[in-house]
């Protein structure tokens, strides 16, 4: 994001709904004065756009133009050359004034990285530019003379140490000042603008690590304002072994009489990931870090610590965070329909961020009963009783018993083991907890990560101890039904070496896992799907149904299998010769009684999302498209024929509303659709539940599929905005 004034730029690099899929675009959003909130007023793309040429990488404005850099674009016979686009405003619009390249520019040259605007030049970085035989990046100076912007100067690494060091990588500038950075270790200069506007005199920074006996690793961002330096260092204590070390926010003066940057102060910080520090003014520090905790049911919610900054203090230039801001109270959005599960007339969802009656983000699950004459209704929600418990991973629902996955919960001591509780419906229509199920082994991890539950059984995903260990390598077990108790669990036969299953669907006496590679030697051609039949109570193996692979993974998502009964259909990625990009397709298998024949397969279209979601029931496919209106929608195919039958998407949705989440189709006519990060009444993330009924088919025209939002569902806890009064 840029900010200028009253001027909001944010890219999204990549957007598969740009009318050329994956290109970029940039929105500009606008407010009347600083009491008022923002609104978008354009959006830019390049009007020679191609896939993937990172429009919106590089971002920079000025009072009335906004640069672009599409580090990514070809040129000719030059991949990944780049391109930087100049937008003016004209009259109320935005119009292509410019479009940059460099004389000498090359093939992967990545022009267009970064760049910023000092009030008078343009600076550009091409992190990937060959100088002398090595790819370590120049910056390139562009100015606006007799009104065509012209390059007056390239700067390359004065002292570079004989690698590509990525000269150009990131950059920021400001009144004649310009601080330029690569990827690695010692690239890192201040240069200024002389009196006949030559950049020059640099000045390399390398004590910002000074007397910490630490190595250097590198910058995550850095910052020229006004007087002041500032840089988000991370370190390492070794390099064999290779061990990270802590990161430090760093502050120097740059108003010396030498003109030599002078460190002012260095304060560690919490964490060795983030992302940007900012001084907006000259007693103020903020430090990004994008992935701090809130707490254990806030995994990398992210926050932004304040500190004091007195660069005329002669020991402690930066004070001790004063406070922090975070997204809301610290608690987690409600993402209410993250997790979604419903058979017949009740359906049981998931809000991960709900507080409970303490107020602590220990989750809720909501439990819905449908009825002709009022559609979906609440009838029961249950909060988490335990303080900072993880929000469910997966539910299951069958009849009159519910099952919730808690995946990452800490069981028996163990972060992360995991336990799935089992509800059950009582002759109230209330639901209470039956039992907890937990994984058979002392050090398996991630138990309930995946569930099912069909009239024969309950099928549990865990990881597998077996060789070789591996955490992100998962099996099943199974629980027979009925049962009096939880109990008697079953491992069901393991997945290949090296090679693990994601997900289950079950119908009846059936089981269909996908599975992908998780590590080590490649023993499994591509991705396949595995059935199970249960044969005198034992899951046997039937039969292995070969997928299109993508370097090895899995292309079927866990979130992306549908059975019911001999129909089968599993969402897949596929990809594209010569491309990065993923064609999304639905493959439809038959059973005819001894196996699954050859699939049928619906192309959807191309797009990037690997957490779509199926639902099938009788002849009537369900799935979510991401190319259906601005965000996405669900799409209704007939099995039989592979016929999409129509379609329907949500209106007036914001662009940080995502995309659809999970579908559950609990009979051939109505189906569930969480939204999760929906924004609900000014609250964030709060999450919402559509319904979509199914019409019967009609002698003339096409049946209708209608979608409305399940008004009972809970509201959220947080109204988040009130909690960003420290921001100066």
């Amino acid at each position: 994001p840029r900010l200028r004034g009253d001027r909001l730029v944010l890219s999204r690099p990549i957007d598969p709904r740009a009318p050329v899929p994956n290109t970029g675009t940039v929105y500009v959003y606008e407010r009347a004065d600083s009491g008022a909130p923002f609104e978008l007023t354009a959006t830019l793309r390049n009007s020679d756009a191609e896939p993937l040429d990172r429009f919106g990488y590089g971002l920079a404005q000025s009072a009335d133009r906004i640069f672009v850099g599409a580090s990514a674009h070809d040129e000719g016979a030059n991949i990944d050359q780049g391109v930087v686009y100049v937008f003016r405003l004209v009259a109320g619009n935005w119009i292509e004034e410019a479009r940059l390249t460099p004389a000498d520019a090359g093939p992967n040259n990545r022009f267009g990285q970064d760049l910023d605007f000092d009030g008078e030049d343009l600076l550009v970085g091409a992190q990937r530019h060959a100088v002398d035989a090595e790819r370590q990046g120049a910056v390139y100076v562009y100015r606006l003379a007799s009104g065509i912007w012209t390059q007056v100067q390239k700067i390359i690494e004065p002292t570079p140490d004989g690698f590509g060091t990525r000269f150009g990588y990131s950059l920021s500038a400001q009144g004649g000042r310009l601080f330029v950075h690569g990827v690695c270790c010692t690239a890192y200069y201040l240069y200024s603008r002389d009196g006949q506007g030559v950049w020059g005199d640099p000045r390399r920074i390398t004590d910002h690590l000074e007397g910490s006996g630490l190595l250097d690793l590198g910058l995550d961002d850095a910052e020229v304002q006004g007087d002041r330096l500032m840089l988000r260092a991370y370190s390492a204590v070794s390099f064999s072994p290779f061990e990270l070390g802590p990161s430090f926010a760093v502050a120097y003066r740059l108003d010396t009489p030498d003109g030599n940057p002078l460190r002012a102060g260095r304060v560690e910080l919490p964490d060795a990931t983030g992302d940007p520090v900012r001084s907006p003014s000259a007693d103020l520090l903020l430090v990004g870090r994008a992935f701090a905790h809130a707490s254990p049911s806030s995994p990398r919610q992210g926050n932004i610590q304040v500190h004091p900054l007195n660069l005329a203090s002669a020991s402690n230039a930066i004070g001790p965070a004063s406070s922090v801001i975070w997204h809301g109270t610290g608690n987690t959005p409600d993402r209410t329909g993250e997790q979604l599960a419903a058979d017949g007339d009740w359906a049981v969802l998931a809000s991960p961020g709900a507080d409970n009656e303490g107020g602590l983000d220990a989750g809720a699950i909501h439990f819905l009963q449908y009825s002709q004459a009022d559609g979906w209704q609440l009838r029961q929600s249950i909060t988490g009783s335990v303080p900072f418990r993880a929000g469910p991973c997966a539910m299951a629902l069958h009849g009159d018993l519910a099952l919730v996955g808690h995946c990452l919960d800490e069981v028996d001591g163990i972060t992360g083991r995991g336990r799935v509780e089992v509800f059950r419906r009582q002759i109230d229509e209330q639901w209470s907890l039956l039992c907890e199920l937990a994984p058979s082994g002392a050090d398996a991890l991630g138990f309930g990560g995946a569930l099912a539950i069909a009239a024969n059984g309950i099928w549990v995903r865990r990881s597998l101890t077996s060789s070789p260990p591996n955490p992100n390598r998962f099996g099943f077990d199974s629980y027979p039904l009925p049962a009096p108790a939880c109990g008697g669990a079953t491992p069901i036969a393991e997945p290949p070496l090296n090679h693990g299953y994601r997900d289950v669907v079950l119908s009846g006496t059936r089981a269909v896992v996908n599975i992908n590679r998780v590590s080590g030697d490649v023993t499994l051609a591509t991705p396949m799907l595995r059935s199970f039949e249960l044969t005198g109570g034992i899951w046997q193996i039937e039969q292995d149904l070969a997928l299109p692979g993508f370097n090895g993974f899995s292309a079927a998502d866990s979130s992306a299998l549908a059975l019911d009964g001999d129909a089968l259909a599993a969402q897949v990625r596929v990809p594209v010769a010569g491309s990065i990009d993923l064609v999304s397709e639905a493959w439809l298998f038959d059973h005819d009684g001894s196996s699954f024949g050859p699939p049928r397969v619906i192309n959807v279209g191309v797009g990037f999302r690997f957490a779509g979601s199926l639902a099938l029931r009788g002849q009537r496919l369900l799935l979510t498209d991401e190319n259906i209106g601005s965000n996405g929608g669900v799409a209704w195919y007939d099995f039989a024929s592979a016929a999409r039958v129509a379609e329907v998407t949500v209106p007036d949705l914001a662009l940080e509303d995502e995309s659809p989440g999970r579908l559950a189709m609990p009979t051939a006519e109505r189906v569930l659709l969480g939204w999760p990060l929906r924004d609900r009444d000014g609250y964030n993330n709060s999450g919402l539940v559509y319904a979509l009924e199914l019409s019967p088919l009609r002698a003339s025209g096409p049946p209708l599929l209608t979608l409305q939002p399940v008004e009972s569902v809970p509201r959220p806890d947080r109204i988040f905005d009130e909690y960003f009064e420290f921001i100066p």
